[in-house]
């Protein structure tokens, strides 16, 4: 029977059915059938080689060379609403959390009590630990045995882990993976620029001191022997706790201006390592803010091209990556965008007598600048038409506010011509003596912002939602990242970002400037078109509510997240209510109101001569005194009791 089956399994070619012709398959098996699957899969192999072999290897050639023409080292973004970098070492940075349980809390020694010296709250604290950008706030978590004994090596030494850091970051920045790159290019920018934790000097303990100082001279052998396990037991146990806090140092320190130190390329003595440093760290810089700028934290790519313009700011790369911060940015202004224009203008006139333009076309594209100029004029024209559109936007925005005060003001003259008294919330034509006297030491702009301050500073309510609204999208996107839900993360992102466009609207009304209106070159335009008379209190104020008026229309017609509007709402009004509470204490402490002493009352007073107690007796009287009245005229009593007998 064996032999049968091995004599059948090798009749059986390979990619045929098992089926013989005398055996029909059943009804579907040429579809299901693994054999007639592998065949088929068979052939398609064999076309696709016979396809290979009939090809030009040329044009392969040629079509490689296309696609990598169209990787562009150099190439433009997509403008987004600049949002806060929350990083995954975020919670290990703030202030909230295990503070309470920081080990670098100071400890003063006084006999034997433990008293902890109060230095002043954290954020008074952390003045100068918060200017530092997060790039450089991450180097302190570069604390392992390796990288210390690296920052005590020469430069030259140290460039060579640098570098493989740097090309880690720049292969995870072709594959776009940018959040990661970004990892690499602060382990390397931590080889020559990073904070370290100040180590508080190990001091003995009392114990120590006590036990090495103590007479074992009159114990006995069974003392002494328990006086030595003592001793390593709190030996083992110290040793322990130092373990523990090495362990979680990071998890349980604050860090704060004392205890931490900036060490950077400024600090190196050797003029030639110190130029040497600057030279390949102004790379790094600038491929970090193209990783920045990819994942919409403008902001944070505009610091660390500071950082590149202090080594050098007369360079075409620097000045192109800064357009971009600018222009790619939704939120910058129509003052931002004009000079973005003036550093694309310098930098495509630098691209023309740089020595690094003047290489040959081989060179150029190694360096991935071989279509530098061609993107530069590219982005000008780019910036042109962003200029042109937040002109057009402004104008939207502010004609119809210029538009509607004239109407205003065409019904308020027909109704004093009708004999009517005008009225307009927030809007009066009133003058005080005592703003008439003070306007005398001031020039109209000081007079005018005196007298609006009430009406701009007044906080708006829906406005405040809003905001509410974009802190607990961050606290989301925090939460979520550092539980590693990406998906989450990108979804949150997407929403913060159609939030934004109706912040964007409302934060440019609530911050309109109409009094110092000539320092902005389309209110000023727009002012001279609709001759609107800004020197008027009445009009400023006018057209400050109408802008208020705008914000809350925009915001019932906004489309936000049910769920995260009602977690915003419920926390601003909480937090409004702990600050009226807050108020009316400081209040109460400024000004105490008088206690009055409390009058103990006895029993009689509460019941005898208390005020109820006759009311009732009162009311009493006269229901006893109208049933007699009715039974002396009816009889009605005597002919009940008539009846039973």
């Amino acid at each position: 029977m064996q032999g049968n089956q091995g004599s059948q399994k090798k009749d059986i070619e390979f990619g045929s059915c098992p089926f013989s012709e005398a055996m029909k398959p059943p009804k579907g098996h040429e579809n299901k059938c693994r054999s007639n699957q592998r065949s088929k899969l068979q052939m398609e192999v064999l076309k696709r080689k016979k396809r290979k072999k009939k090809s030009n290897p040329k044009e392969d050639v040629h079509l490689c060379r296309v696609k990598k023409k169209e990787i562009r080292p150099l190439g433009h973004l997509e403008e987004q609403y600049d949002t806060y970098y929350i990083s995954p070492l975020n919670y290990l940075l703030d202030t909230r959390g295990l503070w309470m349980l920081a080990f670098d809390s100071k400890e003063v020694k006084k006999g034997k009590a433990l008293q902890y010296s109060i230095l002043g709250p954290i954020k008074d604290r952390r003045k100068v630990f918060d200017t530092y950008p997060t790039y450089l706030k991450s180097t302190l978590f570069h604390d392992d045995e390796n990288t210390k004994k690296l920052r005590q090596c020469e430069v030259a030494q140290r460039f060579f882990v640098y570098d493989k850091f740097r090309e880690k970051g720049n292969k995870l920045l072709q594959k776009q993976e940018y959040d990661e790159a970004i990892r690499y290019y602060e382990r390397a920018l931590g080889c020559f620029r990073y904070l370290e934790v100040v180590e508080p000097p190990e001091e003995e303990s009392d114990e120590e001191e006590a036990n090495q100082q103590q007479d074992t001279s009159n114990m006995t052998e069974k003392e002494r022997k328990e006086l030595e396990d003592m001793k390593k037991s709190a030996k083992q146990y110290r040793k322990e706790q130092k373990e523990f806090k090495k362990q979680y140092k990071s998890l349980m320190t604050i860090y704060t201006d004392e205890n931490v130190k900036y060490n950077g390329v400024e600090h190196i003595q050797d003029e030639a390592d110190k130029e040497m440093c600057n030279s390949i760290m102004y790379g790094l810089y600038l491929n970090m803010s193209v990783c920045y700028m990819k994942m919409s934290h403008f902001d944070l790519a505009r610091k660390i091209l500071d950082d590149a313009g202090v080594i050098q700011k007369e360079n075409s790369q620097y000045l192109f990556r800064y357009s971009q911060a600018i222009l790619y940015d939704k939120w910058s202004t129509y003052k931002d965008l004009l000079r973005a224009k003036e550093l694309i203008e310098k930098a495509i006139s630098l691209s023309n007598v740089e020595n690094i333009f003047k290489q040959g076309p081989g060179i150029l594209k190694l360096m991935g600048l071989e279509n530098a100029k061609e993107i530069y004029v590219e982005h000008a024209h780019r910036v042109m038409e962003a200029l042109k559109l937040k002109k057009q936007w402004v104008q939207e925005i502010v004609e119809p506010l210029f538009l509607r005060a004239k109407e205003i003001d065409e019904i308020e003259q027909e109704m004093i011509e009708d004999g009517k008294v005008p009225y307009e919330e927030g809007v009066t034509d009133v003058v005080d003596p005592d703003d008439l006297i003070q306007q005398q030491n001031e020039t109209d702009k000081q007079f005018l912002y005196r007298v609006c301050m009430p009406q701009l500073t007044q906080e708006h309510q829906e406005y405040e939602i809003v905001k509410e609204m974009v802190n607990k999208y961050y606290r989301i996107i925090e939460f979520y990242a550092e539980q590693k839900k990406y998906d989450q993360v990108k979804i949150a992102k997407q929403e913060l970002q159609r939030l934004l466009e109706t912040v964007q609207t409302m934060s440019f009304y609530m911050n309109l400037d109409l009094i110092d209106y000539e320092n902005d070159e389309i209110l000023k335009e727009l002012v001279t078109k609709h001759q609107i008379n800004f020197t008027d209190r009445k009009y400023v104020r006018r057209l400050i509510r109408l802008c208020r008026e705008n914000v809350t229309e925009i915001f019932g017609q906004g489309k936000f997240n049910f769920e995260v509007f009602e977690y915003a709402m419920t926390d601003y009004f909480k937090k409004k209510r702990e600050q009226e509470e807050r108020e009316r204490e400081e209040y109460l402490k400024q000004h105490p109101e008088p206690v009055k002493p409390k009058q103990e009352s006895s029993f009689l007073k509460k019941t005898l001569f208390s005020t109820e107690f006759w009311m009732q007796m009162l009311v009493l009287l006269l229901v006893m005194g109208a049933m007699f009245y009715f039974n002396n005229n009816t009889g009605f009593i005597g002919k009940l009791f008539s009846l039973k007998k």
